[in-house]
């Protein structure tokens, strides 16, 4: 610990990283999708208190690392449905941080892991937050610093006139990820925080897939506006509720799709019509 902290100060440090210890253990025993918190507590070092946590060893890449892989081998990207249900499980895990009130915050490439077997982990509740309201109202939230990555934050953490942060902060940065994943590319770019700032609160241009370039449903295109909207309030206001109008979307361009292909009967008559 800073040699200036007082007293107070180190039971204070020592009381949150307790209680964040707590916090994901707490959310680790609900779900395998969240690395698994096994032991927190304290140590004596040379007469220095030193606070421990003691966590899974996953063995696997995360997706920054996975969609580098993927671009050196020059691999084709995944398809908007397969692109969903490779990012289901991380949905799934946030929406029970979600129902116990907790948003991770910090929710990025870099903090989501891909593990030897293929399943997927979310990492780093470091930053978690605890709510007690809605993103209309105060909250009341742990002492956790506002901490975040710009280049998959909300409007909101730049800006806190537009409301407190919570699960509808992670649906924002969700979305983000899995149109990188699904297109290959940053969905937010800029070289200094007011770039990033100004391309994450533009009206023009939200970053969804069809702003990237990638050929997408009116219905999917709706439900990442919805997720990336400007305002908190405006989104949906947790990871369920997000990936389910996402299946949801997905399905719908699925059955379109089959509705205007041809049947095998009329491939077939066309084909004897041509000869």
């Amino acid at each position: 610990l800073p040699a200036h902290f007082s007293e107070a100060e180190k039971a204070a440090f020592f009381d949150r990283l307790r209680d964040e210890g707590k916090l994901l253990v707490k959310l680790s025993r609900k779900t395998a999708g969240i690395v698994q918190a096994l032991d927190i507590g304290d140590v004596t070092v040379e007469g220095a208190r030193v606070p421990y946590l003691a966590l899974e060893w996953v063995d696997g890449v995360t997706l920054t690392q996975a969609l580098a892989q993927r671009r050196a081998a020059r691999e084709a990207n995944p398809s908007v449905g397969a692109g969903a249900a490779f990012l289901r499980p991380i949905a799934e895990a946030l929406a029970v941080a979600h129902g116990q009130n907790v948003a991770h915050r910090d929710i990025k490439p870099d903090n989501l892991m891909r593990t030897a077997d293929g399943s997927l982990k979310v990492l780093d509740f470091g930053i978690a937050k605890l709510l007690e309201v809605g993103p209309t109202g105060e909250a009341q939230t742990s002492a956790a610093a506002p901490v975040f990555t710009p280049g998959y934050g909300a409007p909101e953490q730049f800006e806190k006139r537009r409301g407190p942060t919570g699960p509808w902060t992670d649906v924002f940065s969700l979305a983000l990820v899995f149109v990188e994943w699904v297109s290959g590319a940053r969905a937010i770019v800029g070289e200094e925080l007011i770039d990033l700032y100004k391309a994450t609160t533009d009206p023009v241009r939200r970053p969804t897939l069809r702003a990237l370039g990638v050929a997408t449903s009116d219905d999917v295109e709706a439900v990442l506006l919805k997720a990336l909207a400007i305002e908190p309030t405006a989104r949906f206001q947790d990871a369920g509720a997000f990936m389910a109008a996402l299946d949801r979307a997905v399905a719908a361009g699925s059955e379109a799709d089959q509705a205007s292909a041809p049947s095998r009967l009329d491939t077939a008559f066309m084909a004897s019509a041509s000869t």
